[in-house]
C-alpha cells in the first residue's frame, strides 16, 4: 500500500533508463463505438458475460479495479487501442479498430504529471518501460494526462474524469514555482513551432543551438516521456545547419529515446538511425545553411 494512495507498485531494487518493467496484453476489449451507443444497462448486462467467463485470478484482478460496476471499471482503468483495421468505410461514425482494452495489472500503476515509466500499447499488448534510472523505494508511476497541460488544465482533467487531487511532486510546488513550469512549457511550444518553420528560419530567429535549448527545456521540466521528439528536432535541425558530427550524436539519442517510447522497430527509430549514419544523405541536410547564403548574397551551395 501507498500511504495516501492505496495500491501501487514499489521498486523492490534499482531500475535502469530503457529497462521493461511489464509486457502484458488486454484481459478484455470492448469496440468503442458499440461501448457508446449500447444504454449503460445492456452494457453492463453483456460486459457480465464477459467477464464472468475470464479465468479466476483475471477475473479477480479486473474486479478489483477502481469502478463501482463493470462499466465504471471500463471508464475509469481502460487504455484506448487501435487494432490494425482494413475495413472500415468512410460513412462509420467510428472506427471498427478503435477499442478500449483493459490491462487491470496497469491500473496499479498510480499517476504522476512526471513518470517514471513510459508506456507504449501496440496492438492488444501494453509494455511499460522505465524513462529514468528509479531507486529502490520509489513508486512506480505512469501519466493519466498529457504532460504538456498546464498544472490548473491537469489537475482540472483528473478531478473531472478520475476523480482525485494530484498530490505528485510536480503538483505540490509552489505558485511561483509552478508559474515557472507553465511557462518552460509555453517556451517548449514557441520554441517548437520556430523549429517547425523550414522557410522562416531568420525571421523566427532559430540557431543551430535552437534544437538543444529545446532539449534542456524538456529536461529541466522532467519531461522524459516525451524526450525522444525532442532529440529529433535537434537533429533535425544540426542537419539543416549542415553540422555532421552534433546531427549524428543527437539523432543517436533521439533512436535511443525512440526505442523506448515507441519500441525498436518503429519508422522514426530507424529513420534517425539513418540520419546518425549518413547525415548528408538527409533530405534536410544544409537546407537552412544554404538557404541563408543564398539570401544573403553569398552565392550557391558549392
Amino acid at each position: 500500500m501507498v500511504p495516501g494512495k492505496g495500491v501501487g507498485l514499489i521498486a523492490n531494487r534499482t531500475i535502469h533508463k530503457g529497462e521493461i518493467i511489464t509486457v502484458r496484453p488486454a484481459t478484455m476489449m470492448v469496440q468503442t463505438g458499440a461501448h457508446v451507443r449500447l444504454d449503460p444497462e445492456a452494457r453492463n448486462m453483456l460486459y457480465g458475460k464477459a467477464v464472468a467467463r475470464l479465468p479466476e485470478p483475471k477475473r479477480e484482478l479486473f474486479m478489483g479495479q477502481m469502478g463501482k460496476d463493470i462499466d465504471g471499471k471500463i471508464e475509469t482503468n481502460c487504455f484506448q487501442v487501435f487494432l490494425n483495421n482494413t475495413d472500415k468505410k468512410d460513412d462509420e461514425q467510428a472506427d471498427p479498430g478503435s477499442h478500449l482494452g483493459c490491462f487491470p495489472e496497469i491500473s496499479r500503476f498510480n499517476h504522476d504529471c512526471r513518470p517514471n515509466l513510459h508506456y507504449r500499447i501496440n496492438n492488444i499488448t501494453h509494455t511499460t518501460v522505465a524513462v529514468r534510472d528509479i531507486a529502490a523505494g520509489e513508486e512506480l508511476s505512469i501519466t493519466y494526462v498529457g504532460q504538456m497541460q498546464t498544472r490548473a488544465e491537469r489537475q482540472a482533467r483528473l478531478r473531472r474524469i478520475w476523480g482525485f487531487e494530484c498530490g505528485c511532486a510536480q503538483c505540490r510546488q509552489s505558485a511561483a514555482s509552478a508559474a515557472a513550469s507553465d511557462a518552460r512549457l509555453a517556451a517548449i511550444r514557441r520554441l517548437e513551432d520556430d523549429l517547425a518553420a523550414f522557410n522562416e528560419t531568420e525571421q523566427r530567429g532559430v540557431t543551430a543551438e535552437s534544437g538543444p535549448a529545446l532539449v534542456r527545456l524538456y529536461e529541466e521540466e522532467r519531461l522524459h516521456i516525451y524526450l525522444a521528439q525532442a532529440l529529433t528536432r535537434a537533429a533535425l535541425n544540426f542537419a539543416l545547419f549542415g553540422q555532421t558530427e552534433r546531427a549524428r550524436a543527437y539523432a543517436r539519442d533521439a533512436a535511443e529515446a525512440m526505442d523506448r517510447e515507441v519500441g525498436p522497430h518503429s519508422v522514426d527509430a530507424r529513420s534517425m538511425r539513418l540520419l546518425a549514419e549518413h547525415p548528408e544523405a538527409h533530405w534536410t541536410w544544409g537546407k537552412r545553411r544554404w538557404g541563408r547564403r543564398r539570401r544573403s548574397g553569398e552565392g550557391e551551395k558549392p
